[in-house]
């Protein structure tokens, strides 16, 4: 299988990773993808393979993406502003990409966390995004703000915002009213504890290669 019939078949996680394996070039997204499919690794999966496959084929390969189908927002407007936020992330992320090689274990290891966590940044604006393109205006503030209110690039913000996300899970379960709330903790949750099981491997093998 080829990329291009990944991207426009049924997308199977298990082979998308098998192609990643083979023709992407991070180390750290080759581990962080073969720890297992959610959300946010599909996601990652399916815009590292797009992306491959523009590098790949003689000529470029219009991707399946759901913004295609819908109007360019006119200048100025709120998808701008949205888009403002994750730009400069992108590109402190890609930055950083090319210099992991470049670094001993200790420090490839600092800047993995950093582009673990700014990918997380990036993923939620996205998420924002594509909120008010179906809605024409922002998610809910209280949601936002909760997840402003820890820093996700230490395993310690990211701890304590995975109990915040248990408490409010656990507070809310039986309210029905919340129940757009509480699948979005779910999977925040869920997407956090990957993150955070990466992070400690990508430091224990920092500190083996040390050894």
């Amino acid at each position: 299988m080829t990329i291009q019939q990944w991207l426009i078949g049924t997308q199977d996680y298990k082979a998308g990773v098998e192609l990643y394996q083979k023709f992407g070039k991070s180390a750290v997204w080759k581990n962080i993808l073969s720890q297992g499919e959610t959300e946010y690794n599909r996601d990652k999966l399916l815009s590292l393979l797009t992306e491959l496959a523009g590098e790949l084929a003689s000529k470029p390969v219009a991707a399946p993406k759901l913004e295609v189908h819908r109007p360019a927002p006119e200048p100025g407007s709120l998808l701008d502003k949205v888009k403002s936020e994750w730009v400069p992330l992108y590109k402190r992320m890609s930055f950083l990409h090319t210099q992991l090689t470049h670094l001993p274990a200790k420090e490839r290891g600092e800047l993995a966390f950093e582009i673990l966590s700014l990918d997380k940044q990036i993923n939620q604006i996205w998420k924002k995004e594509k909120f008010v393109q179906q809605h024409g205006q922002l998610p809910a503030e209280s949601i936002c703000e909760s997840k402003a209110a820890h820093d996700l690039s230490t395993q310690i913000g990211i701890q304590k915002r995975i109990l915040n996300l248990r408490s409010s899970i656990s507070k809310h379960k039986k309210n029905p009213k919340r129940k757009a709330d509480l699948t979005e903790w779910v999977r925040e949750k869920a997407d956090l504890e990957q993150q955070l099981k990466t992070m400690q491997n990508i430091k224990e093998d920092a500190s083996k290669e040390e050894n």
